[in-house]
């Protein structure tokens, strides 16, 4: 009753809108059905020689959609897929995710549809039941809200799955979302709650699985002050059941049910030559919701951002530094802390075509014994220095009707460190590990006629404390060509690589074509040969694959299409 009471609060703020939104001109104009979608379908082979096959021999994968659109302002989509897959995985094979139909400001979901609050309430989850948005752009109260099935009951024994699971209750669960103020000035208040059916499963007294439930109240806001500052906040509290059976409301203290928090707040400071700007974050330890399928907790940060841009916006250099710890409440017997820093330096155009970059961040992670565990005192830090550089130039003909070649260097390097000191932590030593890389490419085309080639090459090494070293190399050439009007690509590929004592062969071809500008054909086939040394013994695989796709596009206006067949 809540939740129907909220849609028609929400529906009779907005109503009276809908007449001034609506283009009359525009819509009398517009054709009275257009039915747009497509058809894709693919089919792959593979092959491995000399070794155990890492893909299924053959398989295919067809998806389709279809879209209403009823006078350009009402949507309603449909989708499919089906491949081989899902057989293995007894899945149903054809699958309609669920219908969103829009009219103008306003969206319905049916189905399996997934919706967004914030991180720390809902984000994202599908449910499978209804839901409604209701975004009008220039009105200062919007908002959306659903409820639906969030989990399937899984029973106790089910064998649907290729692996073992655990008996689970139906999560059935909804929310609402009420956003008040402008696009730069607005605060959303949300609700968000999910319980598990206690009546949806029948357990055996041998199979022990309670049932949860989960309330979330959250806050967003944005609030731009002048044009120069810019604070954002997200707060969530969470009252988290981990046995329903033991509470009697959603907000009863008791050994169950788990109360925490998060909040992360941001502000900017922007200026026509520089911005500033400094970031905390804060959730609870065990700080959970049914809404989000991951949550990160028991952590806090600080975080300074800063960036600025020279010389007529030619160089722009960004940064942040920040501190990083968890242990939040000292529940645990050790506090990991990071120390987290980078800085990012583009320059183009200093000189013609010229374009060059530079990055380098530190991550600095220690840990600290908070409680002294028999005669050890655990202590360890691991520091990471991560450092690239990237320099391109171009140069050659650029007119589309110049037979000129046209040129392109780039040249990259790349170094990483990892260094783990266990200082005070007996039976672990201290660990070094470096990796460093640098490749090189050039390339050549000729736009006038559709061809381009290019040569590749990179070097890099390994390194760790116990001296073993691992170098690679690669060397590879492209060579692309477009007919008839560029309705017809091709492509070849050749890379040769090298990891050790091992080696590698790499070939690959695709072609594709565009037909009518609806059909779409393609074709890609690749041979990969390895020369494998393990204890003084030498290998040689294969593996070849192929893969034939198809895909077809329509936009049909069906009232002016009629009336054309019955003319003829």
């Amino acid at each position: 009753m809540k939740m129907t009471k909220l849609f028609t609060a929400l529906l009779a703020i907005f109503a009276v809108q809908i007449l001034n939104a609506q283009d009359v001109e525009q819509l009398i104009k517009a054709p009275w059905l257009t039915i747009t979608g497509g058809f894709q379908t693919s089919g792959s082979a593979y092959s491995g020689f000399n070794m155990e096959g890492r893909r299924d021999p053959f398989g295919y994968q067809i998806s389709a959609n279809i879209n209403f659109n009823i006078k350009g302002v009402l949507d309603i989509p449909f989708s499919m897929y089906l491949s081989s897959k899902n057989k293995t995985f007894n899945a149903p094979a054809f699958n309609i995710a669920g219908i969103s139909p829009r009219y103008k400001w306003i969206t319905l979901h049916m189905g399996v549809r997934a919706m967004d609050f914030s991180q720390y309430t809902y984000s994202g989850t599908n449910f499978t039941g209804g839901g409604i948005e209701l975004m009008p752009e220039k009105s200062y109260v919007r908002g959306k809200a659903f409820y639906g099935l969030l989990n399937k009951k899984i029973l106790a024994g089910d064998t649907s799955s290729p692996v073992v699971v655990t008996p689970a209750y139906s999560r059935y669960g909804g929310g609402a979302m009420v956003n008040l103020g402008t696009q730069e000035n607005n605060v959303d208040v949300i609700v968000f709650a999910a319980a598990d059916r206690k009546k949806s499963l029948r357990l055996d007294s041998n199979i022990i699985v309670v049932p949860k439930d989960n309330i979330v109240v959250g806050l967003n806001t944005k609030q731009k002050i002048g044009e120069m500052f810019l604070i954002s906040a997200s707060y969530g509290f969470s009252s988290f059941s981990l046995n329903s059976n033991l509470s009697k409301g959603m907000f009863e203290k008791n050994m169950s049910r788990i109360f925490s928090h998060a909040i992360d707040l941001t502000t900017d400071v922007k200026t026509k030559w520089f911005s500033v700007g400094v970031s905390a974050r804060y959730i609870d330890p065990n700080y959970q919701t049914m809404g989000a399928l991951y949550m990160t907790n028991d952590v806090a940060d600080i975080t300074l951002n800063a960036a600025s841009a020279f010389w007529q916006n030619k160089i722009n250099v960004s940064g942040s530094f920040g501190f990083q710890r968890n242990n939040v409440k000292k529940q645990l017997s050790s506090t990991d802390k990071n120390i987290i820093g980078n800085i990012n330096i583009a320059a183009s155009e200093i000189v013609k075509n010229l374009g060059l970059s530079f990055s380098y961040s530190n991550y600095n992670t220690s840990a600290e014994a908070v409680q002294v565990i028999i005669n050890d005192s655990i202590k360890y830090a691991q520091i990471n220095n991560n450092l690239s550089f990237n320099v391109s130039y171009s140069f050659g003909g650029r007119a589309s009707k110049d037979r000129a070649l046209r040129h392109s260097l780039s040249l990259s390097a790349m170094m990483q460190g990892v260094q783990t000191l266990n200082n005070e932590f007996s039976g672990l030593s201290n660990q070094t590990n470096n990796i460093s890389n640098v490749s090189v490419s050039y390339g050549v085309g000729v736009s006038s006629i559709g061809l381009n080639g290019s040569i590749n090459g990179s070097i890099g090494s390994s390194q760790n404390s116990g001296g073993s070293k691992n170098l690679t190399s690669n060397i590879g050439a492209t060579l692309s060509k477009s007919f008839f009007r560029k309705t017809l690509q091709t492509s070849f590929g050749y890379t040769a690589g090298m990891s050790g004592k091992n080696t590698s062969n790499n070939f690959r071809f695709t072609t594709g074509c565009v037909l009518k500008k609806a059909h779409r054909f393609s074709l890609s086939m690749g041979y990969l040969a390895r020369n494998i040394v393990s204890d003084g013994d030498k290998k040689k695989t294969g593996e070849f694959t192929a893969t034939l796709s198809y895909g077809y596009n329509f936009n049909l206006d069906v009232v002016n299409s009629i009336k054309s067949i019955k003319r003829k």
